[in-house]
């Protein structure tokens, strides 16, 4: 049974309020228990309580984290602790007591036991609790929700009321303060005319090291240009245009690069290995759309043009139409599409609201959506916004940065196809597209410290 549906049976939380917290829990991430703790409708104890009903595993109340030993601590990796956020706390003979958010995540259990050659009882706890021991003994730091959460509950918010209280005054579902600002209105910025960058490094040297004869037609290969002199010698400042290069003349052109077009950062770092080597680290991958080199892409990105032309190419490898979206607030907006026939550059702008539009209910309680689309006139008339036909399989992946939805992909398999490849590739794809939206905005704050010119001194001024 699903944690909503077993506070609803049992009297705690109404209908609305668990469909509030259901949307908060879209936006924020994270587990129902905490955004139902965010709302003030339960406290911890009740949390943890019916969380062990559901799992069929014994409670671990905050008391058994307060002195935990260090010969408990150092039986389990904090490689292991930070993967599956599980906290060992107790070890008789060879059971080794684990509090974890998952307790029936047997795979866990099962690389636990193996790296502690111990036998694994497994108890639950809420995820704000586990985080703040994963903090406390293992030097993991928690997001500023949990921290927020926590101190809730440790300074007994809900604890020290009656339950039948707890609900009386409950707190807006997404008015947490916790929650960074939104995205997309820093990446729109991205795209505005930005003062010229500075040229290029080029790796020709600034004067010979010795003068070198010319070399004649079919002789020897020219040696790498980080070696050579500047062409011509009498202009070693390189004009705005790409320098033409004599000594290469003779070369034949490089095969084609499917990557996109990189920045002058990354052009210049791309010869170091000789000339006949001109495209970046990613291209260079035995397989152009593997997980490595979708990463080192992302990771190369200066834009938010980068990351659209990178993304849609991946996306569109196992899906017939694709979109992207980015997020303000609770609103949606296309970013980039392939396939939707969207015309973006007519001023037509798409939005969806992801706390009412009937679409984004399938992701309700999932991490991600793919199958069929419901018979339902609501999530039908989102098709019809988007002006695309009704396709017979969807997929949904959101995708979070520190506790805030960033990014959506929307895919399907055309009105008769379906999806090719696999969902767990889509979800990593998304996660990595998220972090790598966050450094591109970053990038620009950074860059943005630049521009300002230095406030001169009072007495200067005067």
């Amino acid at each position: 049974m699903r944690l909503g549906e077993f506070f609803i049976q049992k009297g705690i939380i109404t209908r609305p309020q668990l469909e509030q917290a259901l949307r908060a829990q879209l936006i924020f991430g994270g587990h129902l228990g905490t955004c139902l703790m965010e709302m003030g409708l339960i406290d911890e104890q009740l949390l943890g309580e019916s969380l062990a009903s559901i799992f069929g595993v014994r409670y671990a109340p905050p008391g058994l984290f307060g002195d935990i030993p260090r010969s408990v601590i150092e039986t389990m990796p904090q490689r292991l602790v930070e993967k599956h956020h599980a906290v060992p706390f107790e070890r008789t003979s060879r059971m080794l007591h684990v509090a974890m958010i998952d307790p029936k995540n047997l795979p866990a259990l099962d690389e636990i036991s193996f790296a502690t050659a111990c036998k694994i009882e497994p108890w639950v706890a809420p995820e704000a609790r586990i985080f703040q021991v994963m903090e406390r003994y293992y030097d993991i730091p928690r997001r500023q929700r949990y921290i927020s959460v926590c101190h809730d509950m440790d300074r007994g918010v809900a604890g020290d009321r009656p339950r039948a209280a707890v609900a009386e005054t409950p707190r807006p579902a997404l008015a947490n303060t916790y929650a960074p600002a939104p995205y997309l209105a820093a990446l729109e910025k991205v795209t505005e005319p930005a003062p010229p960058p500075a040229p290029p490094p080029t790796f020709v040297a600034p004067a010979p090291m010795s003068p070198e004869p010319e070399e004649e037609e079919g002789g020897p290969p020219p040696a790498p240009p980080m070696f050579r002199p500047a062409a011509p010698p009498a202009s070693p400042t390189p004009e705005p245009t790409p320098p033409s290069r004599p000594m290469r003349a003779a070369t034949p052109p490089a095969p084609a690069i499917t990557a996109p077009p990189t920045t002058g950062r990354a052009a210049a770092v791309a010869p170091v290995a000789g000339p006949q080597i001109a495209a970046p680290a990613a291209s260079r991958d035995p397989d152009p759309l593997s997980q490595e080199a979708l990463s080192n892409r992302l990771c190369l990105a200066e834009t938010a043009e980068d990351l659209s032309r990178c993304a849609l190419e991946y996306a569109s490898r196992g899906l017939e139409r694709c979109a992207l979206f980015l997020m303000r607030a609770t609103t949606a907006s296309l970013w980039c599409s392939r396939g939707l026939g969207w015309d973006q550059e007519r001023g037509r702008i798409l939005n969806l609201s992801v706390t009412s539009d009937p679409l984004f209910e399938l992701l309700l309680e999932r991490d991600h959506y793919r199958g069929p689309v419901p018979e339902d006139v609501g999530i039908h008339a989102s098709f019809k916004s988007m002006r695309i036909e009704v396709p017979s399989e969807v997929l949904l992946v959101p995708g979070y940065v520190e506790d805030r939805l960033v990014v959506l992909l929307y895919g399907d398999g055309g009105v008769n196809g379906a999806i090719r490849g696999e969902t767990a590739d889509q979800c990593a794809f998304v996660k990595k597209l998220a972090y790598a939206l966050h450094v591109v905005m970053l990038k620009r704050k950074i860059r943005s410290l630049d521009l300002r010119p230095p406030a001169a001194h009072p007495l200067q001024a005067a």
